[in-house]
This record gives C-alpha cells, structure tokens and sequence, in this order.
C-alpha cells in the first residue's frame, strides 16, 4: 500500500516536472534529445532491429492485458469486502492510476521529454506562423496540385487504377531509411541510424483503432500498419521512423516525411509526400472555404481522386464504436504533452511547408 500511495504522489509531479521543462526547451534540446534519447534509441533500435519480428507490438498488448487484469483483480478483490460499491471503484481506480504512472514515467524516460525540445522551425530557421491567411494556403494547394497531378502520371496502378508502390514491405522499408539518409541541407542535421522498422501483425487490428503507424518507445521500433492503402504507405513508414529521430510533435512528423519523400528520387515516395500535404491543404481549405476546395478539387488528376475514394472506403470499412474513444484517449495524450491541438496536430506540417516556401524566398 505504500508502493501504491508513492505511484499515485509520483503522477501529479511527474506532469509538473513535464510542464517546468517546456520552460527550458534549450535544455531539453541539448541534453535529453540530442544525446541521452539518441544513446537509448539507438541501443533499443540495435537490439530489436535484429529481427522482423514488431516486439514492440506485443509488448503493447502484453501492458494492456496486464491493465485489464489490474482492473478484473482490484474489482474483484475490493467487492469481497464489506464495503459500498463506490469504496469498490475508489479503490480499484488508484490502483489503476498507480499502474499508469508507471508507465508514464518509463515513457518520460524512453520518449515523452523530447515533447519538450526546440520546434523544428527554430532548429531549421524556417520563417513560422501558425496562423496563415486563406491566399496563403490556395496558393500551396495549386502549388501542391500542379506537383501531385505530373508524378501521379509516372505510377503505377492496380487492376482497379489506383495507387501502389510496387514494393514488398521490406523493399519499402529500405527505401524509407534512404530517402531519411539523403534530405537535403539543412534536414540533413536530422541523422537516421541503426533502422528498426517493422510490419506489424495481423494489421487489421491497427486499422480497426484507425492507425497507420506507430512509434513504440519501449523497444525503438517504427511499427507500420501494413493494411493501408498504399498511398499513406511511405509517407507513413517516414512519419515513424521520424519519431525514432526524436521528432515527437506529429505536424513535425508529417513535415518530415513531406521532405524525405519528396526528395526522394522515386515517383511512388514523391507521389505520397504530396499528396500527405495535399491532403491536409484540401481539409485546411474546405473549413475556411468550402467552395474554393471544391473548385481545386475539380483540378486534381483522376487518379488522385480515385486514390481519396479507395482510402475514404477503406477507412470507413473499419468504422466501429471503439474508434471515437481511442481517437479522444490519444487528443488528450497530445494535449497533455503540450500539442495543443491535440490530433489536429498533425494538419501543421501545412504551416511548416509555408514557412519553408518563405525562408526560401528570403533575399
């Protein structure tokens, strides 16, 4: 009971102690990001890149099972006693909250801290603004559709004339760790190393969560959701394994793997770079101007509107009730890690694309 009494102190201060160090992101930058979660990361990566198998992945189950234990054991044990039904809850909730604690410190200490670092604007000298203007974002959407529709000409297509890669998933993931190892100046400061990507097993289980792809801390692994279409395929595998760099906010993920995949002399990974950002642009466009995004998506090429319906299809296919709480547990994660915007998160990387385009334009 004392062990339970220490866990259950340790959480408030272990989220104060996250909140003082979003005051010193020099620090963070510096000493936890750049050398303590490289040297982990790597060691991690070195020992569960060995194999194919995603060991990241079961441990995730194996951590979850072990919570619904604590839950069915504490119920259980709690509801033997004379005592009300809501001691019963009280009681087997602070247990619950004593096993979350621990896992969070362990996620502070593997990943969580690198929330806390520099943004990526400041270490790339980028010309940011969070907000943007409605001219603004047209301007990178006409920019984005006339270089989507030329690359969308150059891939290839199923039987059903949509989008795929043509590669294995080991192909795939061996083009992701080159198009990461060959970003331009000055991306290039962002070093991949000691790759660790995995497919995960039975993906569909992922896809039921609506996932494509996860960055496991425990064990290093970029996991990839091996079910989705192939259009989110390597700009995903380069969002992971970005994370992996110790990149932890998602629009910064997603920035990312824009550049490693645009830049990659492949038209599959160039096709998929677009059109991530592509795809945030249009949903940016259609909140501020529904008619301006249907004008623009008259514009795309066919085959990029065939690829929207094959994914909007597939997403749709695992809709179920789960989905919307897991979508909320991880807004509020974000939330608490300091990405204010929660899952909206992941629509910056149309501001970091605009401010690339203006320190390009820098005289």
């Amino acid at each position: 009971m004392k062990l339970r009494k220490l866990l259950l102190l340790s959480f408030p201060f272990q989220l104060l102690f996250m909140l003082a160090l979003n005051l010193v992101p020099g620090l963070v930058t510096s000493l936890y990001t750049d050398r303590i979660f490289q040297s982990i990361a790597g060691f991690l990566r070195s020992v569960s890149g060995k194999t194919t198998f995603p060991i990241g992945q079961f441990v995730f189950y194996f951590l979850l099972l072990l919570l619904l234990a604590i839950i069915m054991i504490s119920a259980h044990k709690e509801s033997k006693k004379k005592q009300s039904k809501t001691r019963t809850v009280w009681e087997t909730t602070k247990n619950v909250v004593a096993y979350l604690a621990v896992i969070y410190f362990a996620l502070l200490l593997l990943w969580g801290i690198n929330y806390a670092q520099y943004p990526i604007e400041k270490k790339l000298g980028l010309d940011y603004a969070s907000k943007y203007s409605q001219r603004e974002l047209e301007e990178l959407t006409d920019e984005l559709i006339t270089k989507t529709n030329a690359i969308r000409h150059l891939v290839e297509e199923t039987a059903d004339t949509v989008f795929t890669t043509g590669y294995s998933n080991q192909q795939l993931f061996s083009a992701s760790v080159k198009a990461l190892q060959s970003m331009p100046s000055p991306y290039d400061q962002f070093q991949y190393h000691t790759p660790s990507v995995k497919a995960v097993k039975i993906p569909q289980l992922m896809s039921f969560f609506g996932v494509a792809g996860i960055y496991f801390p425990f064990t290093g692994e970029a996991n990839v959701n091996t079910d989705i279409p192939d259009v989110l395929m390597p700009s995903t595998a380069c969002h992971e394994m970005a994370h992996q760099m110790g990149i932890a906010e998602e629009g910064e993920a997603n920035y990312l793997a824009y550049i490693a995949c645009t830049n990659y002399d492949d038209p599959a990974f160039q096709y998929s770079g677009y059109y991530l950002a592509l795809h945030y642009c249009m949903r940016g466009l259609y909140k501020m101007d529904s008619i301006s995004y249907k004008k623009r998506k008259k514009q795309c090429h066919p085959g990029i509107r065939r690829d929207a319906r094959h994914l909007q299809r597939f997403w749709k296919k695992y809709e179920n009730p789960i989905e919307p709480w897991t979508d909320k547990f991880y807004d509020y994660f974000l939330k608490a890690n300091q990405q204010k915007k929660g899952i909206e998160s992941y629509s910056g990387v149309v501001a970091l694309i605009l401010a690339d385009k203006r320190r390009q334009m820098r005289p």
